[in-house]
């Protein structure tokens, strides 16, 4: 994504960017699109809508969680008098103005929502383990290419380095210092944590 300079970049940055990616690689989406049936179709999939049909080799489920989250029970959740909230009711940082705020979880959701809380709230970001973080301007191919590696990896039992490395997330500080530090947001901290027992 290109870089923006003046903060955290807003939705419309990123949407544009999208718009940009879409064409450079002339992809071919379609939207507004609700799929109702998936069927094999001989050696492939047959996927039906309302008003057409695509024949695919494979199917990627992208639909996302978050009209239902997952909201873990931990010790202590019911006695807790503060704010709690899941990622989808999350809205603005000026919600959040001087407040102390913990954000808990190690994807990119997380990262984003940390770097955007900075200037509002004094912000600290816990993780089951340390944050691998991406170079801002790094193609999505390359994230591609990541993953399918990694896959390729573990379905064969080969360890390789994007196979056992983790997966990484961008960073959720302005360059102007070391993502996960003090120095680098000017209200945040990062800090990791064994996750509960199961």
């Amino acid at each position: 994504m290109p870089p923006w300079n003046r903060g955290y970049p807003p939705a419309a940055h990123v949407v544009d960017y999208l718009t940009a990616y879409e064409k450079r690689y002339e992809l071919p989406i379609h939207r507004p699109v609700r799929i109702e049936a998936v069927h094999r179709d001989g050696d492939l999939l047959r996927l039906d809508s309302a008003t057409a049909s695509w024949r695919a080799r494979h199917v990627i489920s992208a639909t996302g969680t978050w009209w239902s989250p997952y909201l873990p029970y931990y010790p202590g959740r019911g006695d807790y008098q503060g704010r709690q909230l899941h990622t989808v009711q999350y809205h603005t940082p000026e919600d959040f103005h001087g407040q102390r705020v913990v954000v808990v979880g190690g994807g990119n959701s997380a990262a984003q929502i940390t770097a955007d809380l900075a200037s509002q709230a004094t912000t600290i970001w816990t993780t089951p383990r340390p944050p691998r973080f991406l170079p801002d301007d790094l193609d999505g191919r390359a994230l591609f290419e990541l993953a399918s590696r990694r896959l390729r990896g573990s379905a064969t039992g080969t360890p390789t380095p994007a196979a056992s490395a983790g997966w990484a997330i961008s960073s959720p500080c302005p360059p102007s210092g070391t993502p996960g530090t003090e120095a680098s947001c000017t209200h945040s901290r990062c800090s990791t944590a064994s996750p509960p027992p199961a």
